[in-house]
């Protein structure tokens, strides 16, 4: 009985095969579907492209503030040898007298202007008074006064306007200029004991000023002159102590002194440049000594939509990611962000959880009707015993009609 019914079966099987073949031979209706591999989902994410380095906790002693020679000269010191500063402490401020210069002709202009528009300003009031008067009368002349006047307060308010522009241009340039100004003054980064005061600092990296910190440590870096020309102060940084490795502190780059850590030789592949690490915070984990893996951070996008590299196709200077919707391709256009190691931001026209092609075949194209493989290693023995059998027949019966 057992093989009477396994013949069937085969038959059956056979049978229906045919059939299925036979048909998609000789009916040309039929949908055709393209196989697709390789989908994902959408996902944000966060993108960040770091530069290694290294540093090491060192003994705080003196915190030195150099010459910036893009400045003519020291205008005057705010701070004296023995005082005691805190953070932000002004110690002294650059002279430009260019600037000075350009800041004071714009104060001059502005007041001018303002001088004229409060004069038209009158002139405007006078005239509305005069009309006030004109339109209780009805003779001719009078009438024909009046249209003058209404002709000169429309000629007064329109030159008011263009004044009222020109101020709010000319303020304009004094808030860039007075921003400018601020950057002249110089502030202390750490607090401390001012130590030694240089007024008569000239040249580039000359020290300015010697600061003992109160701080008990503090973090010291080397970079080479390649790397070096990738940093600026302020960047952030990532900062794990090589004993500790699964410990990581954010800070930023406090200084960078641009004299080379050794004296240079000819023999020497690169010069190396020191600088200095703030952490965001204090931290109980560092102790002097330690050294440190440092990353710098070049590139950082946080909590973005990233899609690979090679899922972005580009045609006629547009960018297009096919997205899967129910079987049916969508050649969707997509606006792009930064490109971070094999990542791409999307900017515009992707949502979190969409599923897209990761590395589309040139033959895909837009509504094109797709199936997916199946995944046999999700086809589990336990994961069949969840069905039952009327479950497991449908399933079947919809693959073999779909």
């Amino acid at each position: 009985m057992k093989n009477w019914r396994m013949s069937i079966a085969v038959a059956s099987g056979f049978i229906l095969l045919f059939i299925n073949t036979y048909i998609l031979l000789t009916n040309n209706n039929i949908d055709r579907f393209k196989i697709l591999h390789g989908t994902t989902f959408v996902k944000k994410v966060d993108l960040r492209e770091t530069m290694e380095s290294s540093g090491v906790v060192a003994p705080s002693d003196e915190y030195f503030v150099y010459y910036d020679d893009q400045y003519s000269e020291i205008d005057e010191i705010f701070v004296e040898e023995g005082e005691r500063i805190s953070i932000g402490a002004q110690l002294f401020r650059y002279k430009d007298e260019h600037l000075e210069q350009t800041l004071k002709q714009l104060y001059n202009r502005k007041e001018r202007l303002e001088n004229q528009l409060e004069k038209i300003e009158d002139d405007i009031d006078t005239l509305q008074m005069e009309l006030y008067k004109r339109d209780d009368e009805e003779l001719q002349s009078s009438l024909d006064m009046s249209e003058f006047i209404k002709s000169e307060i429309r000629d007064k308010e329109y030159e008011k306007d263009l004044i009222k522009l020109n101020i709010d241009d000319i303020q304009d340039e004094i808030n860039l200029l007075e921003t400018k100004k601020e950057q002249l003054v110089i502030k202390s980064k750490v607090a401390g004991v001012v130590t030694k005061i240089n007024p008569l600092a000239q040249k580039q990296d000359d020290i300015v000023m010697a600061i003992h910190s109160d701080q008990l440590y503090e973090i010291q870096g080397k970079a080479s002159e390649f790397d070096i020309q990738k940093m600026k102060e302020g960047q952030k940084v990532i900062v794990r102590p090589k004993a500790i490795p699964h410990e990581e502190l954010i800070g930023s780059i406090k200084q960078i002194t641009m004299i080379p850590l050794n004296k240079p030789s000819v023999e020497d592949k690169a010069s190396y440049y020191p600088y200095m690490v703030e952490l965001n915070g204090p931290s109980e984990l560092l102790q002097l000594g330690y050294h440190l893996d440092i990353d710098i951070v070049l590139k950082e996008r946080e909590n973005v939509i990233a899609v690979p590299l090679h899922a972005v196709i580009k045609e006629n200077k547009e960018n297009y990611i096919f997205v899967l919707r129910k079987g049916v391709l969508e050649k969707r256009k997509v606006q792009l962000g930064q490109q971070i190691k094999g990542k791409q931001e999307i900017i515009k026209g992707l949502e979190e959880g969409e599923r897209i092609v990761r590395n589309p075949s040139k033959d895909l194209k837009d509504q094109m009707k797709v199936i997916m493989p199946v995944q046999h290693r999700a086809l589990t023995k336990k994961g069949m015993e969840d069905f039952t059998k009327e479950q497991i027949v449908r399933l079947i019966i919809k693959g073999v009609m779909e």
